[in-house]
């Protein structure tokens, strides 16, 4: 930005002045003054998109647990052998 201002000061004086010839002819004295003014705009652009997916799914998972029990079958006649199965279904 530029600017120019023009300031005309007076002062009173009492001196004598010579060659007094051209003192009191017709002058013009020309000062332009200049400013600058910012001229200051927004646009609104798109520039980009974005878009955004969300997938949902559900399932079941079957989770089996078994149990074994071993006796020592060298003490008894009979061997004697329990089994435990336990099918539990979740939901994750």
């Amino acid at each position: 930005m530029h600017e120019e201002r023009v300031t005309l000061d007076r002062h009173p004086v009492n001196e004598r002045v010579t060659g007094t010839a051209d003192a009191f002819t017709n002058q013009t004295i020309e000062a332009r003054a200049t400013s600058e003014q910012a001229v200051v705009a927004k646009n609104v652009r798109v520039v980009e998109e974005i878009g955004i997916k969300k997938q949902v799914t559900d399932r079941v998972e079957t989770v089996r647990e078994t149990k074994v029990d071993v006796e020592d079958t060298a003490a008894t006649a009979r061997p004697a052998t329990s089994t435990t199965t336990t099918d539990t279904t979740k939901r994750v």
